[in-house]
Parts: C-alpha cells; structure tokens; sequence
C-alpha cells in the first residue's frame, strides 16, 4: 500500500506576502476612514448651528431682537454669548457660541460651531471653524484661516 502526505497548510512565504497585502490595504484604507469619521462629524456642527439659529429666530419673534438685554428672556442667547461656555452640540463634538463680543446683536447674528478640543473633530484642520449668519449665510475656516465653505458644507 501506498502512503498519500498531504500538504496542509501554508508555508512561510504564502503567509508573509498574504500580511504584506493586508498592509498595503490597511494604509490605504485608514486614512479615507479618518476623513469619512471627520466628515460625519461636522453634521454635528451643522444640527448645531441651524437649532441655534433656529432658537434665536424665536427669540427675536417674541422679544423683537436676537439679544434681549434681560436675562432669561432667550435662554440660547445667554448660553452663547462670548461671555458664556456656549451650547455644546448634541454629540458634543463642538461648541456654539458668538464668534466675536457683540456678533449677536438686535437685528443680526453670527454663531461659530468650534471643535473640542478633547474630542475627535479637534483633529480636522480642514474645517476648523464653522459660522452661520441670521440670513442663513454659511463659511467654513480651516485652522489658518483660510475660507474653506466649498469643502466644508
């Protein structure tokens, strides 16, 4: 009778071009995961602004402007004036607040969505800082300050 060896298994060399080809593709791969998880993210920031826009435009319906000098008619305006700790988005990736002391006033509004600095968003340059304007104007900065609103929104 005639003993059958079978080959089982892989040698070495199988095995190392196998782990060479998922390499390639993991460093492929990863830094478009990066950019699609930093690109999700900003819908973050844009929830964010429209509510807070969206709360100040009631505010201005009810009181006749977007900064009510009493505290506690527009409970939005008081958490996002420069003075205040701003509203942070609902997946707390940003922080709504004026951008400048004074750029919500009683007929007009400018509100940036910034990055926190502990969470995953504060990683994307790109679109560092995002502004919506009481007419529904939008812009994106990235972190040197250059306009970046065609890639951001």
């Amino acid at each position: 009778m005639k003993k059958f060896r079978l080959n089982a298994g892989f040698t070495l060399v199988e095995l190392l071009i196998v782990v060479l080809i998922v390499g390639i593709l993991a460093r492929l791969a990863y830094p478009n995961y990066l950019n699609a998880t930093l690109k999700s993210g900003r819908a973050d920031a844009k929830v964010a602004l429209g509510e807070v826009a969206q709360r100040l435009q009631r505010c201005f319906t009810t009181g006749n402007k977007f900064n009510p000098s009493t505290t506690g008619a527009c409970t939005i305006y008081d958490s996002i004036k420069s003075s205040a700790s701003g509203f942070t988005s609902s997946e707390g990736f940003y922080v709504i607040k004026e951008a400048q002391a004074n750029d919500v006033s009683a007929t007009s509004f400018i509100i940036t969505a910034a990055p926190v600095s502990t969470k995953r968003q504060s990683k994307d340059t790109k679109c560092a800082k995002l502004t919506l304007t009481h007419t529904g104007v939008r812009a994106a900065y990235d972190s040197g300050g250059t306009d970046t609103t065609s890639e951001c929104w």
